[in-house]
């Protein structure tokens, strides 16, 4: 996740300081937007039913991974 978040031990702060009622030093904002790179190709596979796409593993890892590369995190959004 490091990887798509730098500044994530900043925003982990916040986070935890909001689910305890309190603000560190401003509100949470999570904005989330094209990033325009280009990253892995996303997975292209049949599967016999909706039950089984969802429950493939590797394949909801491929979509998120591809998904995530193509996302930029500002302020306080996590992957």
């Amino acid at each position: 996740m490091l990887e798509y978040k730098p500044d994530f031990d900043e925003v982990r702060a916040r986070h935890e300081a909001w689910w305890h009622g309190e603000v560190i030093d401003r509100a949470l904002a999570w904005i989330t937007a094209p990033n325009g790179r280009e990253g892995p190709p996303f997975p292209r596979k049949t599967h016999a039913s909706f039950r089984e796409r969802w429950f493939d593993t590797e394949y909801q890892l491929d979509c998120a991974d591809a998904w995530m590369s193509r996302t930029a995190y500002v302020g306080d959004s996590l992957p």
